[in-house]
């Protein structure tokens, strides 16, 4: 049996939801944890980062040490870098993936955008 890891953190319910988003975007298989594989799929989506690193992340945010980070070892985790104020590793991936914006395709699938993508766009239309 897999040990519960306790909640540390004190985000609010909207700051909840939104990381909630970002989590399950990763979550692809929709068992509410995520694997090495999900993790790894992420890092590539988010473009320049250390794919090395995914180790030491998945080693530094698995609490109960049941190889896979389920939604409440993920916010512990966001809550440490936020108070710790550490920019690198896990919060860095994360914080690119709060950054992108998901828009619903014709098709069904999902295209993300990132903020600046956005903004340059609106600046074109409104040119």
């Amino acid at each position: 049996m897999t040990k519960r890891v306790k909640s540390i953190h004190n985000f609010g319910p909207d700051k909840v939801d939104e990381m909630k988003d970002a989590f399950d975007l990763w979550n692809t298989d929709g068992n509410n944890h995520l694997d090495h594989k999900e993790m790894t799929q992420a890092i590539k989506k988010l473009g320049d980062f250390d794919s090395n690193a995914l180790g030491k992340i998945m080693e530094e945010v698995d609490e109960n040490k049941d190889g896979v980070i389920d939604f409440q070892e993920f916010l512990n985790a966001l809550w440490k870098l936020k108070t710790s104020g550490d920019s690198s590793g896990f919060g860095n991936l994360v914080g690119k993936q709060l950054e992108l914006i998901s828009v619903q395709t014709k098709s069904g699938g999902l295209h993300s955008y990132a903020t600046e993508e956005i903004s340059a766009f609106a600046n074109h239309l409104n040119y």
